[in-house]
């Protein structure tokens, strides 16, 4: 009871500290997070995928002839860097090969129409597998993009080519395309995408440790024309990934108008909470332990 009644003063304490909850970021345009899923085939063989998340103006829309391909799984993806601190929960979402030697459109889902600066982040690992290793195989692509229906994104970032890096685009052609950084197998990256100057510049960031975006450099840019002037549908485009090797696991959707938006920095307060927890449990068990020693 004396352990008990500790710590839920050190809570108590730590949110009278932290004041009322603040609330969302009027900046964030949607979000998904997958917890609220069941698992399996996102998509059932029926149609219509669950409506989960926050923000969207429909539900999840997979490609008819590869529903098998995206599944709800149990998996914890977690990045912690810096102040940024983003805890995917218990469950994502797992991309599995198919048939897509020539590109193939996967995934998408619709958010309110946009015409000013949009910032996209999620949760990334790549498989154990990402180069050519035989079969249909040349090299991994994944591309997560924006547009204003269900295509070929004319504006997008992602993953791609020998040895295997990430990519900014412009237009649907391979030659309106920037590479960045390596991508390394089995890693959990939290990549923010920013799509901007009227959707004819396209940013890759990785791994940011703040929610400041002056603090960082892009690994990849792409200025030229899109051909765009709004945008309303995300899109996941894949290509080349091997039956058995290559799939790919995303969690924590966000798009929202700032890089902060998208970029979790949890608040001072709940940092305290946590902290004062923490102290009081050590606390606790320490006694406990010169408590046992003196019986002894």
């Amino acid at each position: 009871m004396r352990a008990t009644r500790w710590i839920l003063s050190a809570f108590l304490t730590a949110a009278v500290l932290a004041g009322p909850p603040r609330p969302l970021s009027a900046g964030i345009i949607a979000a998904d997070d997958f917890e609220s899923y069941a698992l399996g085939q996102l998509e059932p063989v029926s149609g219509l995928a669950p409506y989960g998340g926050s923000g969207w103006s429909n539900s999840w829309n997979v490609l008819d002839s590869d529903r098998a391909r995206v599944q709800v799984v149990a998996r914890s993806m977690v990045y912690s860097a810096g102040s940024v601190q983003v805890d995917g929960g218990s469950r994502a979402l797992q991309l599995l090969p198919g048939n897509d030697t020539g590109g193939m459109l996967l995934l998408g889902r619709t958010i309110a129409s946009q015409t000013g600066t949009v910032y996209l982040s999620f949760l990334l690992e790549a498989p154990t597998v990402l180069e050519s290793t035989g079969g249909n195989t040349t090299d991994d692509f994944l591309q997560i993009g924006m547009d204003t229906s269900f295509a070929n994104p004319r504006i997008s970032g992602g993953v791609a080519g020998v040895p295997t890096r990430f990519f900014a685009r412009t237009t649907v052609n391979s030659g309106s395309t920037t590479y960045g950084a390596n991508v390394s197998p089995t890693s959990t990256y939290l990549v923010v995408l920013k799509f901007s100057g009227g959707y004819n510049r396209a940013d890759v960031f990785i791994n940011p440790t703040s929610d400041v975006e002056g603090d960082h450099l892009p690994t990849a840019t792409y200025t030229g024309a899109s051909g765009i002037s709004s945008l309303s549908d995300l899109i996941f485009r894949t290509a080349r990934h091997e039956t058995g090797l290559d799939w790919y696991y995303i969690d924590n959707v966000t798009v929202g108008t700032a890089f902060s938006d998208v970029v979790p920095v949890p608040e001072p307060a709940a940092l305290a909470l946590v902290l004062m927890a923490t102290m009081a449990f050590g606390a606790f068990f320490l006694r406990r332990g010169s408590a046992g020693k003196e019986k002894v």
